[in-house]
């Protein structure tokens, strides 16, 4: 027997995580029927990278796809909410779900109700549901690009002091990860002019260069650049450095790390998250030298940043390769990790 004939919860659902489908799960648990709010766009504006958050369409799409594929379409009732109390302090209800973190919106709810003269609702608290390093799954650390949706952290395959990639696999990561942009390779102002329509079409969330050329690139047609990865080398010939004193003079911060050709350096991993963190806390623009070679430290970049972070870097003697980061490709990313020793 359920305890409760009509439960009323909301939230905004943005990347469907696990959390999400045990808080709906443990609702019905307690409940024969329940109603849904989805939010609308006035909960988007105080959330981290709320840019990335899913169209309202979308996130109803995945939601209606999540209650289809488990029975519960004829249970659970989906409503758009747009303020913080919808129907909840106007219908007949006989309780509300919420988190921890959902808690305060419940409570004011209950206020809301008993200024109207109705009864305040139970609340029944639903745990949140814990990621591999013990933290709250969240949609803004699947935004942020810490975490994909059921819990999977993508820094610990980056745990190790140093990854080589064995010679047989070299051959496979010469190949563009992402969508070549043509271009002669020391002169890329036809392949600059092409990454500048594409940022101008896709507006991602931060944009990140590898290699000294490719930063050139995209500061000859003045692309705002969060995060310039250098070493100094072009096909590991030396390069004037006149325009890296402007790449310094420009950086709001600068750091140096170690990465030698065919490896990756944990504390060169580090380096890499503590720029990012700094420029997502602070909108701060940032430069790294690197001491050896930076060019497999795109696999790292692509599992240390937000979603829909475009990332650049040169394909020798062709031109610029753009990545854009997918929840798809850091699941592919978190696997190639795994053929290094």
């Amino acid at each position: 027997m359920k305890k409760y004939q009509r439960i009323v919860l909301a939230g905004t659902f943005d990347h469907l995580h696990l959390g999400h489908q045990s808080f709906i799960k443990t609702a019905l648990d307690h409940s024969l029927s329940a109603s849904c709010g989805l939010t609308t766009g006035w909960a988007n504006n105080s959330k981290l990278l709320a840019s990335e958050i899913e169209s309202f369409k979308q996130r109803y799409h995945y939601l209606n796809k999540f209650l289809a594929k488990n029975g519960f379409l004829a249970r659970i009732k989906v409503f758009p909410l747009n303020d913080p109390y919808g129907s909840a302090v106007a219908d007949d209800f006989d309780a509300i779900a919420a988190t921890q973190d959902s808690l305060k919106g419940a409570k004011a709810v209950n206020k809301k109700r008993r200024a109207k003269g109705l009864k305040p609702l139970p609340i029944i608290i639903v745990d949140l549901v814990k990621a591999k390093d013990k933290k709250n799954i969240s949609s803004t650390r699947i935004r942020l690009g810490q975490i994909n949706r059921q819990g999977l952290v993508y820094q610990q395959s980056l745990t190790k002091s140093v990854l080589y990639l064995p010679l047989s696999q070299r051959p496979y990561f010469k190949k563009p990860i992402g969508q070549l942009l043509t271009g002669d390779n020391l002169n890329l102002s036809w392949a600059s002019t092409k990454a500048l329509r594409l940022y101008q079409n896709t507006k991602p969330a931060l944009i990140i260069t590898v290699g000294d050329i490719t930063t050139q690139a995209l500061f000859l047609n003045q692309i705002p650049v969060n995060l310039a990865i250098v070493d100094h080398r072009c096909q590991r010939q030396p390069i004037a450095k006149n325009f890296h004193l402007k790449l310094k003079q420009q950086a709001d911060f600068f750091n140096q790390t170690k990465n030698y050709p065919g490896t990756i350096y944990l504390n060169a991993v580090n380096v890499l998250n503590q720029a990012l963190n700094k420029i997502l806390k602070s909108g701060q623009k940032g430069l790294i030298e690197v001491d050896g070679e930076e060019d497999l430290l795109v696999l790292p970049l692509i599992l240390l940043s937000p979603l829909n972070t475009a990332i650049f870097y040169g394909q020798p003697h062709q031109g610029l390769v753009a990545v854009k980061v997918t929840e798809r490709l850091k699941n592919k990313v978190f696997k190639l990790i795994s053929k290094f020793k």
